[in-house]
């Protein structure tokens, strides 16, 4: 069987991650998954693509040392490029702010506007956000904060608004929030309790 060379990036990636989704990924997968999300091949990466390569980083690492890289490279000079690729996107993505941010990139604070009227902000970390959708207190679908068109001239993506203003009877409430990235890809729901005074 001949194998194939698959030149579009979207196309081979969602090969790679449907060989790493039907069974037990090895280290060249792992790796191969790695570097596609890596900074150097993907710059203008999202939040949502970075969580996805700490996910790969933590797989690899926990892979038994008898199946990580160093039986699967010809030469020493090519496992120790990998190894110093590895160490820099594990610093880069697992540590300090980024990482952080990649945990949680997406902030909801809550300012009182007097008369049980608040103004909630969502801050998102991900420069590619395209929308911002919230729920509070679970009820009914999750809503659109909306297009914020002071952005207007300077890009040509879309830019969500980061604050809403709504009525919150006193107490705690649960504020969901997720987003949405300019590839369409959705996030994770975020949960936050906030308490309306």
């Amino acid at each position: 069987m001949k194998a194939k060379t698959i030149e579009d990036r979207n196309t081979r990636v969602k090969e790679y991650e449907k060989i790493y989704a039907e069974g037990e990924p090895s280290a060249p997968l792992l790796y191969m998954l790695i570097t596609e999300y890596s900074y150097a091949n993907l710059p203008q990466a999202s939040m949502l693509d970075r969580s996805k390569e700490v996910v790969y980083l933590d797989a690899l690492i926990e892979l038994p040392v008898n199946k990580q890289l160093k039986e699967y490279f010809v030469s020493a000079d090519m496992l120790t490029e990998a190894q110093k690729i590895l160490q820099t996107e594990t610093n880069l993505n697992k540590t300090g702010p980024l990482g952080d941010m990649i945990k949680n990139p997406v902030q909801v604070q809550m300012y009182s506007l007097g008369t049980g009227e608040y103004s909630i902000v969502f801050i998102s970390t991900d420069y590619l956000a395209t929308n911002i959708l919230y729920r509070i207190d679970g009820n009914g679908d999750f809503k659109d904060t909306g297009e914020n068109t002071a952005f207007g001239m300077q890009s040509s993506q879309r830019h969500p608004k980061t604050d809403i203003q709504t009525k919150l009877s006193k107490g705690e409430h649960k504020i969901e929030v997720k987003y949405v990235v300019t590839s369409g890809e959705e996030s994770k729901v975020y949960e936050y309790k906030l308490k309306a005074e």
